[in-house]
């Protein structure tokens, strides 16, 4: 009888430290699941929205040096400066197409998708203009370049203009959406661990009072013994 109360204890600890291990596997591939959508999270924040926001500035910068340079073109009187002038916008303005079409193949939510086509719409009026205001500088009908510029151009400008800080903006509300949800992540995986030292150390203590109750069984006599 007292063989079979310790192969029953025996039976009841091995079963405590199965469960143990189990615990343990299980939290351990929740915390790496939680660690990498949190990992995740935070390289989409790098790769998806710090780089393409610095692109984002980078391009309202180019369309506000080109309106400068509009000007400086209207008011310049010799081919050279118009051929100088000229190399600028166009350079800016491949640079424009380069960093939108890198912005382009980002991970873009719903409401970037509309931007980006809005812009899309948007720069080929501008380009047109562009391209019609630098012809009439440079052949010398500088009044109706002013008006055209002043008139469509000024407007176009500040439409493409409004869609780029657009873009910004949704650059730092998407980017912190990312960071929440990688936050939580992290969370999740530090309550686990907390879970897995918390059952670990109960089912230890469970183990240790089984222990306890063998080896009072194996050493204290029983009754038929004493008599």
């Amino acid at each position: 009888m007292n063989n079979h109360f310790i192969l029953k204890e025996k039976l009841r600890l091995a079963l405590c430290l199965v469960i143990i291990f189990a615990v343990s596997l299980l939290a351990n591939y929740f915390i790496h699941q939680n660690v990498a959508k949190a990992d995740k999270s935070l390289l989409s924040i790098y790769h998806d929205r710090l780089i393409p926001a610095q692109d984002i500035f980078g391009i309202g910068n180019k369309i506000y040096e080109n309106e400068l340079l509009l000007q400086a073109h209207i008011n310049a009187a010799s081919y050279q400066k118009y051929q100088e002038i000229g190399k600028e916008i166009a350079i800016n303005n491949a640079a424009i197409d380069s960093l939108i079409n890198k912005f382009g193949q980002t991970l873009l939510v719903k409401k970037e998708v509309t931007a980006l086509e809005k812009y899309s719409s948007l720069v080929n009026s501008y380009l047109a203009n562009q391209k019609n205001i630098l012809a009439l500088s440079e052949q010398g009908f500088k009044g109706e370049a002013e008006d055209l510029y002043k008139n469509k151009g000024q407007g176009y400008a500040a439409q493409l203009l409004n869609t780029v800080k657009q873009l910004a903006s949704l650059q730092t509300s998407v980017g912190g959406e990312l960071y929440k949800d990688g936050h939580q992540q992290l969370i999740g995986a530090e309550l686990l661990s907390y879970l897995v030292i918390g059952l670990t150390i109960v089912i230890g203590l469970l183990a240790q009072m089984l222990l306890k109750t063998s080896f009072l069984s194996t050493h204290l006599p029983n009754k038929s013994s004493l008599n």
